[in-house]
């Protein structure tokens, strides 16, 4: 469903995972929704074993990941709202917590809920509802992501660094990458 302003803390219990490796405004664009959806938040983060298994490269192990998220979360004032745990497969609790009542996703990982929620119904527990909440694009449309952010062409606030450079450097070149 779609989040809207009168569902603010409508639900209970609400669970988000993911790696939130480089952390950026994506990542707190997700989060916020969580927040303005849930009284109290799950937050699944990757650990550094299953992402080995994945054979997905982050360039913050576990610890920094999860000290950077909580930072961000205290500084926006969330403290006693959620809890961090280190999730192994694609399910985390999201497949055994019965108190669970929402998931938060993108489009991107829409299967692996889909496959959350045939795993709560093999266990007899109640499908979650899916929050779908939209990437963040910079300003030529392109969806802002940690590989992007690694791969140098953007920063965590979605700039396009050649877009930087020229800014610093004052020159106006009119050319598209």
């Amino acid at each position: 469903f779609i989040l809207t302003d009168k569902m603010k803390n409508l639900l209970k219990k609400i669970v988000i995972g993911g790696t939130f490796d480089c952390f950026h405004i994506g990542h707190q664009h997700l989060l916020k929704s969580a927040f303005k959806a849930g009284q109290f938040v799950t937050i699944g983060l990757i650990s550094d074993r299953f992402n080995l298994k994945r054979k997905k490269i982050t360039w913050e192990n576990e610890t920094i990941r999860r000290k950077k998220l909580e930072f961000h979360l205290k500084d926006r004032g969330f403290q006693g709202r959620y809890q961090t745990v280190l999730i192994n497969d694609i399910f985390g609790t999201s497949a055994t917590d019965p108190n669970l009542e929402a998931i938060i996703t993108t489009g991107e990982t829409l299967p692996n809920v889909k496959s959350v929620n045939a795993k709560r119904v093999r266990k007899r527990l109640k499908k979650l509802s899916i929050i779908m909440v939209n990437h963040i694009k910079d300003n030529r449309g392109k969806i802002i992501s940690s590989s992007r952010i690694r791969g140098g062409e953007i920063n965590p606030n979605g700039e396009i660094y050649q877009g930087l450079l020229l800014k610093i450097a004052d020159k106006n070149l009119d050319t598209k990458i």
